[in-house]
């Protein structure tokens, strides 16, 4: 994660803070290939993706007589308790049970409820890019908490799927978004952040020769283990993974001040291309405040995160005769 940054001066002000948006829902499915329901379920869930929905899938596939159950999956349908299939869980916490045959697509069913996930903001951000050395991957997984949160018991996971699978079973002639792997392991990778802190977590894993990844995407996800909701969750193919080395952004240009009785309005340009002028997607900016003109961006002087321009004050509070403002640019993904 790249960041640029702008520094100005201002009065000392109070800043309101705005929520980052849920970047995908995580929909997880219990389902086997020996279930005369599943089908509707594997219909659903292609027609989320079909129609654009910003969703990323994960089939837990359950049951001895399934030969896509692995140690992975069964760890996933446990966690979750489901004993019948299919049954899917929305950001862990909406829950679709049953439903669906080979001729009846649940997707009437799944939407709304990815949907009102959609419609839960966010406190945290997930970018990652990777490198691989023929079936051996190197995954850079950057995790970020703009925003306060209470959440506790936070894991990271990370998920590796494989589609397109020729598999005949009922109606269907392939198996898709199949669990194949956990990164490193079923249980997921703690994390524990302040506000205004990120971390970055190396993930190294082998791809089996088995495999076709050009079919294979990764998904991240953060997990309260506790609550079981999904906080935040981002998906790449493996050829997406590879391509998305971070870029330096542009500092935030044409800073604008406007003072309206006790009412302030900060703006600026916002930021689209990096350094070179390839284009890239913001996450957010982040504000730092500091009565010394020449400072570093430090946990001291961080105030807030912003998703964009402009932002409104609605106080102007003279606690200090002057303050320095730097306001910087934190990449996301390249477009």
């Amino acid at each position: 994660m790249r960041k640029a940054v702008l520094s100005i001066l201002l009065l000392c002000i109070f800043m309101i803070l705005n929520a980052v948006p849920r970047q995908l829902v995580v929909v997880e499915v219990g389902t086997g290939t020996w279930c005369q329901y599943c089908p509707g379920a594997a219909m659903g869930c292609h027609d989320l993706i079909a129609n654009g929905h910003a969703v990323a899938i994960i089939k837990n596939h359950k049951g001895n007589n399934d030969s896509f159950t692995n140690i992975y999956s069964n760890a996933r349908n446990s966690y979750y308790g489901i004993t019948g299939v299919p049954n899917a869980f929305f950001d862990g916490v909406e829950n679709v049970l049953g439903g669906g045959s080979t001729t009846n697509p649940i997707y009437n069913r799944y939407l709304p409820k990815v949907n009102t996930r959609l419609s839960v903001p966010s406190h945290y951000t997930i970018n990652a890019y990777g490198t691989s050395s023929g079936n051996e991957y190197n995954a850079f997984v950057t995790i970020a908490k703009p925003e306060d949160d209470d959440n506790t018991n936070v894991r990271l996971h990370a998920v590796l799927t494989e589609s397109n699978i020729a598999f005949n079973w009922f109606n269907q002639t392939t198996v898709d978004n199949v669990n194949r792997l956990m990164i490193p392991n079923q249980n997921g990778t703690n994390i524990s952040l302040e506000t205004g802190e990120q971390t970055t977590i190396n993930f190294q894993f082998t791809l089996n020769s088995a495999w076709n990844a050009d079919n294979c995407e990764i998904v991240f996800f953060l997990q309260n283990h506790s609550s079981k909701e999904i906080l935040q969750g981002v998906k790449y193919s493996l050829a997406e993974l590879l391509n998305n080395i971070p870029l330096n952004p542009k500092a935030p240009q044409n800073l604008s001040i406007a003072i309206t009785g006790d009412h302030l309005t900060l703006d600026w340009d916002e930021v689209t291309e990096d350094i070179d002028g390839n284009p890239i997607q913001i996450s957010y900016y982040e504000v730092f405040f500091s009565d010394e003109p020449y400072f570093e961006c430090s946990m001291d002087n961080y105030y807030d995160s912003y998703i964009a321009p402009p932002i409104s004050l609605d106080y102007i509070v003279g606690y200090v005769d002057r303050l320095f403002v730097k306001v910087r640019a934190v990449t996301g993904i390249p477009e």
